[in-house]
């Protein structure tokens, strides 16, 4: 399976996998600075990113997004839309 190139818009009717995405310690911390920085140059520069993810079905999906937000569990994208941390295999600033 290929991956899906989505619209954030579209991000409101896929399932994203259940598991873990990133089992290491290190990248998930590693995965997790590249969030907070993806939503530093969201915030101040309008800066997109590329955020590649696993569905449910097993295939993986991409999106080209401004990142809002980063809680604990999700992502959060303008117009209420969120991606599962658990869900992202990489994050790659365009």
């Amino acid at each position: 399976m290929g991956t899906q190139i989505l619209k954030k818009e579209d991000l409101a009717h896929v399932h994203f996998t259940l598991k873990e995405v990133i089992s290491d310690l290190d990248q998930k911390h590693h995965l997790m600075s590249e969030l907070i920085r993806a939503q530093s140059l969201g915030n101040l520069l309008k800066n997109k990113v590329k955020i590649i993810f696993h569905l449910q079905d097993g295939s993986k999906g991409e999106v080209e997004t401004t990142v809002w937000g980063v809680g604990e569990n999700h992502l959060m994208l303008k117009g209420g839309i969120h991606i599962p941390i658990r869900a992202i295999e990489s994050i790659i600033t365009i």
